[in-house]
This record gives C-alpha cells, structure tokens and sequence, in this order.
C-alpha cells in the first residue's frame, strides 16, 4: 500500500514524539490510535446494546 502524506503534517507530529522515531512507526501507530478511537466510538454509539449478539450464559 502506497500512503500520499504531506510533508509538512508528518513533520508537525513529529515535533510530539521521540526524535529517533521513524516516521514510518508514527504512521503506524497513528493509524493504531485512529482504529482504538473509532472503535471506542462505535461501541459508545451502541449505546449497551448489541441486537445482534447472542444470549450468553450465565
């Protein structure tokens, strides 16, 4: 997979990590840390609730 990132927004997160991080590896957890957010999203959206889970016995 091939990623079109400007420069300048690499750079700029650079600035909040270690100065010998690749920015290869800020990438990735970027990417780590957008997914953990999102799903974090989905489940408040679910408001306690999954219609389509099944009964789990107690």
């Amino acid at each position: 997979m091939k990623l079109d990132i400007d420069e300048k927004l690499i750079h700029s997160a650079m600035e909040y990590v270690n100065p010998k991080t690749a920015p290869a590896d800020l990438i990735h957890e970027l990417v780590s840390a957008f997914i953990r957010l999102n799903a974090g999203k989905n489940l408040v959206a679910l408001g306690g609730k999954s219609p389509k889970m099944e009964n789990i016995p107690r």
